[in-house]
């Protein structure tokens, strides 16, 4: 146990390690953009995030519905951000796009609200040169002992993205949440919500732009050398609400790990 304070207190103390710790899974982590136009006079919009995933020989993006639905299929084209901070997307076309949603699917605060977006194989060599893909049907290697627990929402808030002409530069953001917090069912989906205090400094007031962003479990255990360490992470959760700011408080809904593994179940992948 004291092995472990201490552990807390030195990456507690270093943001430099919680940001690179955020970056792994950041790696699996993608902002949905909707594409219209030809390559010289494109328009891009920020829409939502994303999870890449393999399940069986496909790879999707996991990523909430109404993302899909309400707003990528308004557009001709989905654009993938495969690199960080710089005027970049890799767009395809939503013709080419098979979507999978649970058959109850609802728009609304309880859902379900989520949706696998398999990416034709041509795109998937491409998309591999800059990020993972989590497998979905296997999960990580998990550490047994000597590990710190946390959890990370990960995501792209559209009040951070910036405008370059017309393609947006966004940030993917690693987001520490309550690891305290528990998962519940609602009907036929399990949830989780995190109240997110935004008086505190870089908690921002408004999420759009993290849906469909995934929630990730994380075993961080240090490396050896220094004050450094590494992580292993689970996706538990994909974020698809948020309640509406009150008293400061603004409240973020995740569909929890059931939902996942059913949506799973029913693409017959």
């Amino acid at each position: 146990m004291e092995k472990l304070t201490k552990m807390e207190e030195v990456f507690r103390s270093s943001p430099e390690e919680q940001k690179r710790i955020g970056r792994n899974v950041g790696n699996f982590s993608v902002a949905l953009v909707g594409v219209d136009g030809s390559p010289d006079y494109r328009d891009v919009n920020l829409v939502g995030s994303g999870t890449l995933v393999v399940l069986g020989d496909s790879h999707y993006v996991l990523t909430a519905a109404h993302v899909w639905l309400s707003g990528l299929k308004k557009h001709e084209s989905t654009g993938l951000t495969l690199k960080e901070d710089v005027d970049h997307c890799f767009p395809i076309l939503n013709a080419a796009i098979e979507a999978s949603e649970l058959p109850e699917t609802k728009l609304d605060e309880w859902g379900p609200d989520i949706v696998l977006l398999r990416i034709p194989k041509m795109f998937v060599g491409t998309i591999e040169a800059h990020r993972v893909f989590y497998p979905l049907d296997k999960g990580s290697k998990r550490v047994e002992k000597g590990h710190l627990g946390a959890r990370i929402l990960n995501g792209t808030p559209g009040i951070l993205a910036k405008g370059v002409g017309k393609i947006q530069v966004v940030e993917m953001q690693g987001m520490y949440v309550s690891i305290d917090a528990n998962f519940y069912d609602h009907d036929k989906v399990d949830l989780i919500d995190f109240e997110m205090d935004t008086t505190l400094p870089q908690v921002i007031k408004d999420f759009r732009g993290v849906s469909g962003g995934g929630l990730w479990d994380v075993q961080i255990f240090p490396t050896g050398e220094g004050n450094k360490f590494d992580s292993t992470e689970t996706l538990t959760g994909v974020a698809f609400y948020q309640l509406g700011l009150k008293d400061n408080i603004q409240t973020i809904r995740c569909h929890g790990p059931k939902t996942i593994r059913a949506l799973a179940e029913s693409t017959g992948a």
